[in-house]
């Protein structure tokens, strides 16, 4: 079983690949669960890479959804407006990611002023105006949310 800790930093496209959803750790009662999927918990935490917050994530690797509460990242295949497909991030339910070239795109729902700088840079990348780029459909590549969809639009 492949189940490791890392920091947020290391939270990369590729990664996300190999682990569609990842949960922040945040509290020893999460342990039960992890256990239960035959993780070494102890040797996991040893092998652990410091990071300077001090904040770690682990794959999820239960069968039913995980709850979209802060801390839970889901990778999903995007879409924009005019077509164009990427990949990136559902977080919790108030924030987003995009994925380009691999540098990624982050967006809050919570802070409009980080997002209208976040669409700036994004459609630069692309190469299209907001336009063609927004609103965005996320479809999470995870079995436990097939079917799922979610749609975000300009917020600013």
């Amino acid at each position: 079983m492949d189940f490791e800790f890392v920091g947020l930093q290391d939270l990369t496209d590729q990664l996300y690949k190999k682990h569609p959803i990842w949960v922040l750790y945040e509290d020893p009662e999460q342990d039960e669960d992890i256990l239960a999927w035959g993780v070494d918990l102890e040797q996991a935490w040893r092998l652990k890479s410091e990071n300077p917050e001090g904040e770690y994530y682990f794959p999820y690797l239960g069968s039913e959804p995980p709850g979209l509460v802060r801390g839970t990242t889901i990778y999903c295949n995007v879409q924009t407006a005019g077509g164009a497909q990427l990949t990136g991030t559902l977080v919790g339910g108030f924030a987003f990611s995009v994925f380009v070239s691999g540098e990624e795109y982050l967006f809050n729902t919570n802070m409009p002023d980080y997002g209208m700088k976040a669409s700036k840079e994004l459609c630069f990348a692309l190469k299209e105006r907001e336009e063609t780029v927004f609103p965005l459909l996320f479809t999470p590549v995870a079995q436990c949310f097939s079917g799922r969809v979610v749609t975000h639009g300009k917020y600013w």
